[in-house]
């Protein structure tokens, strides 16, 4: 567990500062605010770096790609886990009625979408969403696996930045 300390660190920061922004948020009447998600996503990927950066200086200055991702992605991962319990708990516990409010937000797209997707596929997909349970522990459980699935590949992309082979090793090859 050592070995992952800032890890564990930066991902507990990202997760208080993800919560605490979304309760404000939901505090001020401003859940759809598109620029804080934005800022919330960026302060992600740079807690990342961070961490696979603190990792690779705690290597003495080199790292592989394989050593940056575990820390790299662990960050996401706890982040994740902290922001959908929260979410979650929002949903269900806090306010059930934000539900409704996603429920409205999302016909209103697909009704916007109705002359690209025609009227029978609207309507179908209306009556869908009419039945469709937001706070579903099931969604929650999807949102997670979606999350961390997107941030494997962003910790991915950040570990090969990272990455940083000693010149012996480099030349040792040939």
């Amino acid at each position: 567990m050592d070995q992952y300390k800032a890890a564990i660190r930066y991902g507990l920061i990202w997760g208080a500062i993800s919560i605490t922004t979304t309760l404000l948020l939901y505090l001020l009447g401003m859940m759809d605010n598109i620029a804080a998600g934005i800022l919330l996503f960026v302060f992600g990927i740079y807690m990342m770096y961070r961490t696979g950066a603190e990792k690779r200086d705690e290597l003495g200055g080199f790292i592989s790609w394989k050593e940056a991702l575990s820390p790299t992605w662990l960050v996401a991962v706890i982040s994740t886990f902290l922001t959908t319990i929260f979410n979650w708990v929002l949903f269900n516990l806090i306010d059930p009625s934000l539900q409704q409010k996603q429920r409205e937000q999302a016909i209103q797209m697909t009704e916007k979408m109705r002359s690209w997707i025609g009227d029978a596929e609207t309507e179908k997909q209306l009556e869908e969403l009419e039945k469709k349970d937001f706070a579903s522990i099931q969604n929650f459980i999807m949102y997670f696996f979606i999350g961390i699935l997107l941030y494997f590949v962003i910790a991915a992309i950040i570990s090969a930045i990272l990455k940083r082979k000693k010149a012996e090793d480099i030349f040792s090859k040939y």
